[in-house]
């Protein structure tokens, strides 16, 4: 069986042309809402890539994804908490 096609997975320099350490750098200057929410949107992606690797029956991938999904959701709600011990300390358009 051939191997898969692992180009349609980019790198971060691909997609958002920085490294790693850029992208963390400008995601973590994100206001905690704002990054509560990237949280949220990859735990999802993270959960329904997890789902599709059980469903094509790999499921260690799926095992292993459905973990990070999960920590993805953890650091959502971590973030959500710290946006709230900050919100009232600081002036916000929205």
């Amino acid at each position: 069986m051939p191997k898969p096609d692992c180009n349609k997975h980019r790198t971060t320099k691909d997609v958002f042309g920085m490294s790693p350490q850029e992208l963390a750098q400008k995601l973590g200057g994100l206001r905690y809402d704002s990054l509560a929410d990237v949280m949220a949107e990859m735990g999802l992606k993270l959960a329904l890539d997890s789902a599709a690797d059980a469903q094509g029956g790999r499921a260690i991938l799926s095992t292993h994804l459905a973990a990070a999904a999960c920590a993805m959701n953890d650091a959502y709600e971590h973030c959500k908490k710290a946006w709230s011990i900050c919100k009232p300390h600081m002036q916000t358009r929205t």
